[in-house]
């Protein structure tokens, strides 16, 4: 072997090297970013400084508990409003509407009453 050959040899080969550690350097950041999303998506448990972070399967579970505590909260105020919808509407004398226009009533007559009173 020819000391060219020799030379295109070694420059191969260091190419070859210097491809690999580029590659496993940019492989290694790829790596490291699934690493961290897999730290992240199975929780870590808590250390000295550090808080616990749940699993994403516990945090959906929570999320969903939420959701169904809102839905039962959303419920009931919907009960709610409607109970306090029908007593703003007469229902033949049953409703606080219905009262309401009962004692608007009784106070236009009595005010007549006092007018006539007064004018006499």
């Amino acid at each position: 072997m020819g000391l060219v050959e020799i030379l295109i040899t070694v420059a191969a080969v260091l190419a070859a090297v210097t491809g690999i550690i580029v590659f496993s350097r940019k492989l290694g950041g790829v790596v490291k970013k699934i690493v961290h999303f897999l730290d992240d998506f199975n929780g870590e448990e808590e250390r000295p400084g550090v808080p616990a972070r749940p699993a994403m399967s516990a945090r959906i579970a929570q999320l969903e508990e939420c959701m169904n505590n809102s839905h039962r909260q959303m419920e009931d105020m919907n009960k709610k409003l409607e109970f306090i919808e029908k007593e703003l509407h007469p229902n033949h004398g049953s409703s606080m509407r219905d009262k309401v226009d009962n004692i608007v009533s009784r106070l236009n007559d009595v005010e007549e009453k006092i007018i006539d009173h007064v004018s006499k």
